[in-house]
């Protein structure tokens, strides 16, 4: 890891963290990735900025490689022996950059955020985040679990069918 590059993210995280409307709410915890969620959900929409003269369209490319950051560092506090490797010799390094953990599993966060520009709420944060939380802390033999069935969507009952006559419509 090149610790030059390592503070440039560090600085892009703190700039976003600090710039972000309430604070207390984001304490790197996995809970705390549905309000970057919900920020996502603000400003895009089918892959597009809805207000390009806002002051997230001004300063975005910093914003989403704090976004990014900010998501590693999620997944490296909760997981044991994860750490951040950027290649310095990438352009795109941090869009690039990768959260490896001890037994061999690595994501990238920055592509991420570009998928959850461009593919909305069905690319959240939070099932990313918790999936990736799972896979850094099994053991390296171990086979991967469906994450996402056993820990996210949790699906409400469905709803009773009401007797009604069928020309009714209300």
């Amino acid at each position: 890891m090149n610790s030059t590059k390592h503070q440039e993210l560090q600085e892009a995280i703190s700039y976003f963290v600090e710039g972000f409307p309430d604070k207390s709410i984001l304490d790197y915890s996995v809970g705390s990735t549905k309000y970057l969620d919900r920020l996502m959900d603000d400003q895009f929409e089918n892959g597009q900025l809805k207000n390009t003269d806002s002051a997230f369209a001004k300063y975005q490319g910093t914003i989403l490689t704090g976004v990014s950051g900010y998501l590693a560092e999620v997944v490296i506090r909760a997981s044991d022996g994860a750490s951040i490797d950027i290649d310095a010799e990438d352009e795109n390094r941090y869009v690039n950059f990768k959260v490896a953990g001890a037994n061999g599993w690595v994501f990238q966060p920055g592509q991420r955020v570009i998928k959850r520009i461009q593919q909305g709420a069905e690319a959240e944060f939070y099932a990313y985040v918790l999936s990736a939380i799972k896979y850094l802390n099994q053991d390296k033999g171990d086979s991967p679990t469906n994450t996402y069935i056993e820990e996210v969507y949790v699906r409400e009952p469905l709803k009773q069918k009401v007797s009604r006559p069928w020309w009714k419509f209300w």
